[in-house]
């Protein structure tokens, strides 16, 4: 909630990996005791839950109007590949240096995803929607490059099949009302 009212995404992603790679590196040097498992593992799954959470929002942001779906999907795929290739991986490291080198080679992923992440821009605060078109709107042509046009519009893309628009709008920006005339006031002939 504070990264998308405070427009902080950012932020909280490189906090909730940087809290992964400290937690990875807190199992390596102190998983000797029970103590010490319990309270990493409270810290690692209270990060992990915010990523779990903010992911799939950051993707959904980033994707084009019309490919959302298609982002997700991609997504959703990658994250379960990552979750079969961590499971052999992490079994390989065991098999060969120990649960200190799973710590450690867990510690280089989230390092290496730390690193990734700095680079990243700030993703843009964007809300997706989904208007019905009428026969007129869905027929005009450049309506989508016009509704673009309206501030606070990032994206929209017409989908004929389902006789709709998709757009992507900054709430803070738009005004709802004069992007539901524009759409109405399609004209009735084409």
């Amino acid at each position: 909630i504070y990264a998308e009212k405070k427009r902080h995404m950012k932020r909280v992603l490189l906090g909730a990996v940087a809290v992964l790679l400290a937690c990875e590196l807190y199992f390596w040097l102190f998983g000797n005791s029970l103590r010490a498992l319990v309270l990493g593992t409270v810290v690692f799954f209270t990060a992990f839950n915010l990523l779990e959470a903010s992911l799939p929002s950051l993707i959904s942001k980033v994707a084009p109007a019309g490919g959302k779906g298609t982002a997700m999907g991609v997504y959703s795929t990658s994250q379960f590949l990552g979750a079969a290739l961590g499971g052999i991986l992490g079994g390989w490291l065991f098999q060969h240096y120990s649960l200190s080198g799973v710590f450690l080679g867990c510690a280089a992923m989230a390092l290496l995803w730390l690193v990734f992440a700095v680079t990243m821009r700030e993703p843009p605060y964007v809300t997706s929607l989904r208007l019905p078109l009428s026969a007129a709107a869905l027929h005009e042509v450049g309506l989508a490059e016009r509704l673009q046009a309206v501030p606070g519009v990032a994206d929209a893309v017409v989908v004929r099949d389902e006789a709709a628009i998709y757009i992507k709008v900054d709430t803070q920006q738009l005004d709802r009302m004069s992007l539901e005339r524009l759409i109405e006031a399609a004209p009735a002939t084409c």
